[in-house]
């Protein structure tokens, strides 16, 4: 295994992964070689209003004062 040119890199996974699953016929697919976007997500004005709502109230939320031990 050579981390520097990245060659055999994924022997030991493969050893670990087909341990793990009891079979050793397991292999590893190739990753996708084209650009796959990020997902659109898509939340209604309302539920963003209650998101911002609730990030306000928990930065509000006073810390517990923990300098006991000093």
């Amino acid at each position: 295994m050579s981390v520097k040119a990245n060659y055999n890199i994924e022997t030991p996974l493969l050893w670990l992964a087909r341990k793990l699953v009891g079979d050793d016929n397991v292999k590893f697919m190739e990753s996708p070689s084209h650009y796959v976007p990020p997902m659109a997500i898509f939340m209604d004005p309302a539920q963003i209003a209650r998101l911002e709502a609730d990030m306000m109230a928990a930065a509000n939320v006073p810390l517990p004062d923990e300098d006991e031990d000093l």
